[in-house]
This record gives structure tokens, C-alpha cells and sequence, in this order.
């Protein structure tokens, strides 16, 4: 009977942690995507903004990229038939891109923005997109993206000791449970405790 109280304890403990641990998780990757894609949008605005659409494209979006928004930034210029005018990751992308859900977005939404979570077709990473039209053309600005689950390395360790501190606690605990259980039934024998 001790030892039931003792095992429920802890196990409510560990069974709380770990749905307190997934809801952080949740709460988490959704902040830090919404982050992300803000400020991805600034920097679209800011490249969109310096573009002379007349010169050479790929040279210009070459030039923005290292001021972009990180090492790992793909830029792409692309007008609004889906056709790539320019990237920084390959100089000719034949694939046409105006069914992209980030592009569709961008073309239909009343802030001409859109995003995007995906694996790349051409890199083949998992990306987080954005992408803004304006005067005929998207500007698409893409970065590695693996949200919260990117810190899992650093993270794990720290979950780990959550989950041994939390069982040593519930032990401890529980231990008291059971002892201040024992003192006020100690005598009573096995009978008269199962009557209580």
C-alpha cells in the first residue's frame, strides 16, 4: 500500500512535468516563428526597397544577401507569373513558383505578404519562407528553420535533470506522505486497515 502511494506520486510528478514541458515546447515554437517571420519581413522590405528591377538582379540580390538576415539567407526575385528572375542559391531555376504557398499568399493577401514552413525542393532543408509583392515582382526571402527542436541537443540535458530532480523530489516526498501514513495507523494491524 506505501510503496502504491509512493509510485502514484511519483508518477503524477513525472506525468506532470511532461505535459508541462510539451505546452512550453508548443507555446515556444510558435513565438519564435512568429519572430522569425517578422523579422524576415523587415529584411524582404528592406532588400525589395534597394532593387533597381532594370539592372542585373541576381548581381544586386548577391550584394544584399551577407546584410540580409543571416549567413544562411536565400533571396529570390520572382515575377507574378511564377517564373525565378533571380537567387542567390542557383543562377537558373526552371521550376515556376507562383503555386508556392508563400508566393499565393503574398499575390492574394491585403498586406502582399505570405509565409511559409517547408522542405525545400531545391536545397532540400526544411526553410522557413517569406515572401512580399510589390510592382509586379515577389521578393522571397528564405533561412533554415527547425524551430524549437533545433535547441533539442542543448535542451535535452536540461529535461533530463528536470525529470531526476522531479523523481527525487517525489521520493522525498513521498516518503514523508508514507511515513506521516505509517505513524497514524501504525497500530492498527492489516484488518483494521483495510476496514479505515
Amino acid at each position: 500500500m506505501r510503496q502504491s502511494i509512493l509510485r502514484y506520486f511519483i508518477s503524477l510528478l513525472l506525468v506532470s512535468l511532461c505535459i508541462c514541458s510539451a505546452t512550453s515546447i508548443f507555446i515556444i515554437s510558435g513565438s519564435m516563428k512568429e519572430d522569425s517571420e517578422r523579422e524576415m519581413m523587415y529584411s524582404v522590405k528592406l532588400i525589395e526597397y534597394n532593387l533597381d528591377y532594370s539592372g542585373d538582379l541576381n548581381k544586386q540580390i548577391e550584394t544584399l544577401n551577407p546584410l540580409a538576415f543571416s549567413d544562411d539567407t536565400r533571396i529570390s526575385v520572382i515575377d507574378e507569373k511564377g517564373k525565378v528572375l533571380a537567387d542567390t542559391y542557383k543562377d537558373d531555376i526552371s521550376s515556376n513558383h507562383i503555386k508556392r504557398e508563400e508566393v499565393q499568399e503574398a499575390l492574394h493577401s491585403s498586406n502582399h505578404e505570405g509565409y511559409a514552413m517547408r522542405r525545400s525542393e531545391t536545397t532540400n532543408q526544411p526553410l522557413l519562407y517569406a515572401a512580399y509583392y510589390k510592382d509586379n515582382h515577389i521578393i522571397r526571402l528564405s533561412i533554415p528553420y527547425s524551430g524549437v527542436w533545433g535547441y533539442f541537443p542543448e535542451l535535452a540535458p536540461a529535461f533530463v535533470e528536470a525529470c531526476v530532480d522531479t523523481e527525487a523530489y517525489a521520493r522525498h516526498e513521498g516518503n514523508f506522505v508514507k511515513n506521516a501514513y505509517d505513524a497514524k495507523y501504525a497500530h492498527l494491524n492489516e484488518k483494521e486497515l483495510q476496514k479505515t
